[in-house]
């Protein structure tokens, strides 16, 4: 009889492809199974017994989990879905102290801009002299302000408002200015111990600035502006454009560039380049997610190594890394000594900040990672639950070294190789246990 062990040698001859190390992982977990024979189950009644065993269907139901699980994970990162997390684009700045960014809508192509500020747009001020705010002084005269909010000016009586010390009757007036709602605000402020009424329009730009007269405006000084009301002027020009630079003015430091999906508040003159492009961290998170599910399923296919076939040959599928170890090196991804892969995010990171194109094509393209782990993930959904648990030796002519050495690998109809065309027939749902069943 046939064991386990014999054919972990016949494997040794026949797969060159596997690394020392990985041969050494299959071997020990095929070793662990030596007591177990080929052809140990032969009687149909033996074979209904084990249909019925309890173990054997919570097997397989935690086999599709992790299948599907993989596969799902490794979709996410595929270049033929359109939810593709490398094509899930943000927007930002390099430097916020100047401008910070953000995306109102779902951004679809990647770009560059160059942005100079160089004004903000600014509200006016206007303050009065300074105040003892305890002592009483004597208050009067008119003040009056006129604004583009009004037709008419507003004007207060500055002799009629009364109080106890100076800083009342300065919150007085500041309180009369506010009920009138014309654009412009009042309150009364300290500096160096001193209280002042100030007088601010309340929207930045050129096209808010006021205009303050009346004896008292000109006896406290209220009349001059301490700061104008002016536009924020900036450039903005695009990488691969042919137009140059363009200038803009904004009565707002909250402007759109590169059309109304890109918002971008103006904090400081000077220079930052604001990208549109896949988030690393983002693209860092998914790819480390699939390398998890992953890591998980093939622990998952060692602790019940001592299964059917089915359970050995997605292990050897899967220990053949995906893409080249080179490829990996360059993703920060290493491959373990039991055949699990490790993830730098750091150096992924780094990776896509330097060659975006590149960790796109080797994560996501057609000979890429997740597409490699896809595939791992679809084969497994594709065998039968008789070689998952040991019954697809009963009576099989491809018994023994010869079952392991058929190139094929023929099961459920389906060649099984990463390149092959497998057949799913819609059974991702419950694939294995309906075949187990059936």
């Amino acid at each position: 009889m046939f064991g386990y062990n014999s054919i972990g040698s016949s494997m040794m001859n026949s797969i060159g492809w596997y690394s020392q190390i990985n041969n050494m992982r299959l071997i020990q977990a095929l070793n662990k199974n030596s007591s177990r024979s080929v052809g140990s189950v032969s009687s149909a009644g033996s074979l209904r017994s084990k249909l019925l065993n309890s173990d054997s269907a919570d097997f397989l139901k935690s086999y599709q989990s992790k299948m599907t699980d993989m596969m799902s994970k490794a979709n996410a990162l595929r270049s033929t879905n359109s939810q593709n997390a490398l094509n899930n684009l943000s927007v930002s700045s390099s430097d916020t102290s100047k401008i910070s960014v953000s995306a109102k809508y779902s951004l679809r192509d990647q770009a560059s801009y160059q942005v100079d500020v160089k004004k903000l747009a600014t509200e006016q001020m206007n303050f009065t002299q300074g105040y003892d705010g305890k002592a009483n002084d004597v208050m009067s005269g008119q003040l009056t302000i006129a604004t583009n909010y009004r037709a008419s000016p507003i004007t207060i009586n500055v002799d009629s408002i009364t109080g106890a010390t100076n800083e009342e009757k300065l919150q007085k007036i500041a309180n009369e200015v506010n009920h009138y709602k014309a654009g412009v605000s009042a309150m009364v402020i300290e500096n160096g111990g001193k209280k002042l009424l100030a007088l601010y329009s309340d929207e930045t730009g050129a096209e808010n600035a006021f205009n303050v007269s009346g004896s008292f405006a000109e006896q406290t000084g209220l009349n001059k502006a301490e700061q104008e009301a002016g536009n924020a002027e900036y450039t903005v020009s695009k990488d691969g454009s042919s137009y140059g630079a363009q200038r803009f003015q904004s009565a707002s430091n909250t402007v759109q560039i590169g059309g109304y999906k890109i918002t971008a508040t103006l904090k400081d003159v000077g220079k930052s380049t604001v990208t549109v492009g896949t988030d690393p961290s983002k693209t860092a998170d998914a790819v480390k997610d699939m390398i998890d599910s992953y890591n998980s399923t093939l622990k998952f296919l060692d602790d019940n190594s001592n299964r059917g076939l089915g359970v050995l040959n997605q292990m050897k599928r899967m220990v053949r890394p995906p893409i080249s170890e080179r490829s990996m090196k360059t993703l920060g991804i290493t491959a373990n000594k039991d055949g699990t892969l490790s993830f730098d995010k750091e150096v992924f990171t780094k990776a896509m900040a330097k060659s975006p194109s590149l960790v796109n094509s080797l994560v996501s393209g057609p000979n890429g990672l997740a597409e490699g782990i896809y595939s791992d993930a679809r084969s497994g959904m594709n065998v039968s639950s008789a070689s998952l648990t040991g019954e697809n030796l009963t009576g099989s002519r491809y018994s023994g070294a010869s079952y392991m050495q058929n190139a094929g690998y023929s099961l459920m109809g389906g060649t099984y190789s990463r390149a092959g065309t497998l057949r799913l027939l819609n059974l991702n749902s419950v694939g294995a246990l309906m075949n187990f069943f059936g």
